[in-house]
């Protein structure tokens, strides 16, 4: 069981958290696991002199309450809110603040993705090149994706074996690829994960497949899915034309990889 804690962080608190200790305890007693919620008023308009206001409350956590509950703490949210509401300004701000996380800290964005409705708008928002080190959390997203599932409380996942890749290559023709995949990936049953080019040599850590279009290649991608290969990864390329990758796999449908997701 997971126990989820929300901080007052705002520019008017004065970080004051006993109320919030206590409930930590209790819930240490309970032999449960700890996430917590840092709120800073941004989607309600108090994010004036932001970064301050974060950083002071973020190092008050980490020197506090994270001091305490470390080994209880599953991780520490930044932005519960709607996804639309997300900008690459705020993002560049919670970037800054990563100088001071401890590697073993799990940084998250709890997005409600209700009022994203298509598949490709969504995938295109949850860029996983546009979140730098943060994991996301995904309620009523129309696509088995993110890191962990947020409804009542956080239920976190186990990094999925598959992923679909986001092409470097900005033309017309792999955009119109991309979109074609993550179309097809929205029916999909099982839950992957959205990989951008440029993370792929640094976050394919339990992933054992990756799925590609030949409109996406390029002669440096190429050679990052020969180093996955290499590494045991099963590299999936959609229709029937391939990409030379050596034990690579063409597919069609959706059932043709169920095995491996199953």
């Amino acid at each position: 069981m997971t126990c989820s804690i929300t901080l007052n962080g705002r520019a008017d608190s004065d970080l004051q958290w006993e109320a919030e200790r206590r409930q930590a305890l209790e819930a240490k007693e309970r032999g449960e696991s700890l996430f917590w919620h840092l709120d800073l008023g941004w989607s309600d308009g108090q994010g004036a002199s932001f970064e301050k206001t974060l950083r002071l409350a973020f190092e008050h956590f980490l020197d506090t309450l994270y001091e305490e509950f470390s080994e209880e703490t599953l991780g520490l949210s930044f932005y519960e809110g709607a996804l639309q509401e997300v900008t690459p300004e705020m993002l560049e701000e919670f970037d800054r603040m990563t100088d001071l996380v401890p590697d073993e800290l799990s940084l998250y964005l709890l997005l409600d993705c209700s009022s994203v409705d298509h598949p490709w708008t969504l995938a295109r928002k949850l860029d996983a090149g546009s979140y730098f080190r943060f994991k996301r959390a995904l309620k009523n997203a129309s696509l088995h994706y993110g890191d962990a599932v947020w409804g009542e409380g956080v239920e976190l996942k186990e990094p999925e074996e598959v992923g679909l890749l986001f092409p470097a290559l900005e033309t017309e023709k792999a955009t119109a690829a991309a979109k074609e995949l993550v179309e097809l990936f929205s029916k999909a049953s099982f839950s992957f994960r959205l990989i951008a080019e440029e993370q792929l040599l640094n976050d394919w850590e339990g992933m054992q497949a990756i799925v590609v279009h030949p409109a996406f290649y390029t002669r440096d991608l190429y050679r990052k899915l020969l180093g996955f290969a290499a590494a045991e990864g099963l590299v999936y390329v959609y229709g029937q034309e391939g990409i030379g990758v050596p034990d690579e796999r063409t597919f069609d449908t959706l059932d043709e990889i169920l095995t491996l997701s199953s």
